[in-house]
Order: C-alpha cells, then structure tokens, then sequence
C-alpha cells in the first residue's frame, strides 16, 4: 500500500528498454556495453519505500529526463551526453539523429516524463504543504570517461542537493546517518545537483 506522505522518489536511470523503433538509430558495435554501464540498476527497487514513485520507462541512452531540453543549458552537452545522447561513455558515437529526430524524442519521452513529474509534485504541494524529492542514483566505483570528476577515490555515497531547494539540515542530517553506518559520504561529489521540477518553484 503505497503511503500518503509528501516524499516523491525520482528513478529516472533504472530501465534498460530500448524500444525497437529506436534501436536503429544506434551505430555503436557495444550497445550492451553502454547499457552495462550507464544503467542505475535496480535502483527503483533499492529506492522503493512505499512513498510515491515515478520511473522513468526507457533507457537514458534513449533520453535523459535529469539532463535539460536545452543543449545550450546542459554542461553533459558538451561530451554528447544531453538530453539525447550522441556519444558513448567513452567519447565514441553512440547514434547518428537529426536535429527533426531529437526533437521528435523530446517530445515523446522527455515532456511526458516531465508534465508527470511536476503534476506529482503540485498533488504533493497541495495536499502536504512541502514535498520532498529523494532523486535516485548509483554510480561506478571507478570513474568512467565521460564524468568531469575522474578523482579515483569516490565516496559509498553521494548526496546531491540544490542550492536553493535543500535545506542544510537536511543534507547534514544525511551525511551524519550515512557516515554514523560506516559508509564514506560527500556532497554533490562525484555528482552534483538534484532534479527540480521547473514549474513548481
């Protein structure tokens, strides 16, 4: 029974489907490969309390809810990697689209996926008062080549905040649990930020 609380579970990284009329467009010989290691696996199992969840339904190398609609706003852009990726975690190319083909993506995954979540949140707002997004990751234990941060020496967990949106007491009541059970925890390292639904400011 799912419980009626202002916490809301974003997974947008767990799936692995590739719809068959969008594995065409892939050129990569490793498709596998990339879905082995750019997956959160089973993270919508580990992230599943009971609270309100919402899962992203296919591949984030088919499209990347967390990233931004606009190239032009999304540092990942800048290594293929944006709301639709074009390269690999390597650098090598992963699909060849049209920009008419990107734009065809957006729409059918990406604005979707987005008009749901900020509905949940405006439920939330308006039944509790506050809502709280608990944005669900893992990482690799070793950086991969596309990662800005290639320090090798990478916390067991990572706690990612908004400047604006997470409240201090919240982050360092975090750290200090995780940290309290033996594990290795840092803030927005080696990633950083938490998705903030853009129209529920």
């Amino acid at each position: 029974m799912q419980k009626n609380t202002p916490i809301l579970i974003n997974v947008p990284h767990a799936s692995t489907l590739i719809p068959p009329e969008e594995a065409v467009y892939f050129v990569t010989p490793y498709l596998q490969r990339e879905i082995a290691v750019m997956t959160d696996w089973f993270c919508d199992d580990l992230y599943d309390s009971g609270h309100t969840m919402i899962r992203f339904p296919i591949s984030r190398l088919i499209c990347d809810p967390e990233r931004f609609r606009d190239d032009t706003e999304e540092i990942m852009s800048t290594v293929g990697m944006g709301a639709i990726y074009t390269c690999c975690s390597d650098g090598t190319p992963l699909k060849s689209i049209t920009p008419e083909y990107r734009e065809l993506l957006l729409q059918r995954y990406y604005d979707p996926y987005h008009t749901a979540f900020e509905t949940t949140v405006k439920e939330k707002l308006e039944a509790h008062g506050k809502c709280l997004i608990i944005d669900g990751h893992s990482f690799p234990a070793k950086p991969l080549p596309y990662e800005f941060d290639q320090n090798p020496s990478r916390p067991d967990i990572c706690i990612g905040t908004d400047d604006y949106h997470t409240p201090q007491k919240l982050a360092d009541a975090l750290v200090a649990g995780f940290a309290a059970k033996g594990y290795t925890v840092a803030l927005n390292r080696p990633f950083s930020g938490s998705i903030v639904p853009l129209n529920c400011n």
